[in-house]
């Protein structure tokens, strides 16, 4: 396994490609970096898929959270793209558009890995809940899931901008923290602290945020905080980012 690097364009494909030149299978969020939210650019995604027709790759395409776009139309998925079809493994979920406890995911296949997939389920996955599904297909179907999906687009935008403000107003010379325009989370960047020293600190508050190192292995992104807003209203981020404040300022 080789961990590529990642730049505002997303992924560093000839990067990639020199790093693992016998490479079989790349795992991309193209939509939006996990963590640092930045998209796969269209020159990227162009590369990638050449890379993948010429090396006979797949491309796992990880939609984690694309639907939260909040000052732009989602981007269009890597799968939808000419070329795709026969190259990429489109996964997705439930548990952030509807609610975790659906344990409801999906894949979109390129027809060669159907009947493999198939039999791979039948052997790893026997408690499938059939009932779960067609209430989901009659959601579908009935237009009730594209209305959902706008009404929580809004509720999560307006906690995003709450979000944004928050951190405006208690966390400067602390935590820079970027505009939130897509997404459930925020990556926070430290001005002062190490990321050891800043989650010992917030952990005694009472506040969890996970270090940025966590998510690489091998490359320096900085010192940062992995920050999720969505399950708060505004006054339980205020009341949340002026304890982390506090913590963050102590001298010991």
């Amino acid at each position: 396994m080789v961990d590529v690097p990642v730049d505002r364009d997303g992924l560093r494909v000839q990067e990639g490609i020199r790093m693992a030149p016998s490479a079989v299978l790349a795992y991309v969020t193209p939509s939006r970096q996990a963590p640092l939210g930045m998209p796969l650019s269209a020159e990227r995604r162009s590369a990638l898929l050449r890379w993948a027709a010429s090396s006979e790759a797949i491309i796992f395409e990880d939609d984690y959270d694309s639907e939260y776009c909040f000052h732009s139309r989602p981007l269009p998925a890597l799968r939808s793209l000419p070329g795709a079809d026969f190259r990429v493994v489109l996964a997705g979920t439930f548990s952030k558009l509807m609610f975790p406890s659906l344990r409801l995911a999906f894949v979109v296949l390129p027809p060669r890995l159907v009947e493999p997939f198939i039999r791979a389920t039948s052997v790893t996955d026997r408690s499938a809940n059939g009932l779960t599904q067609a209430v989901m297909a009659d959601f579908f179907g009935d237009g009730h899931f594209d209305k959902h999906v706008r009404r929580i687009r809004k509720i999560y935008a307006t906690r995003a901008q709450a979000f944004e403000h928050t951190a405006l107003k208690h966390w400067k010379g602390l935590i820079d923290v970027p505009l939130a325009s897509a997404g459930l989370d925020v990556v926070g960047h430290l001005s002062q602290l190490d990321e050891r020293t800043a989650v010992r600190r917030l952990k005694s508050a009472g506040v969890d945020a996970a270090p940025l190192g966590r998510y690489t292995r091998r490359h320096s992104v900085g010192q940062g905080l992995v920050m999720g807003f969505a399950p708060f209203n505004e006054d339980e981020m205020d009341r949340a980012a002026q304890r982390m404040a506090v913590a963050l300022r102590e001298s010991t």
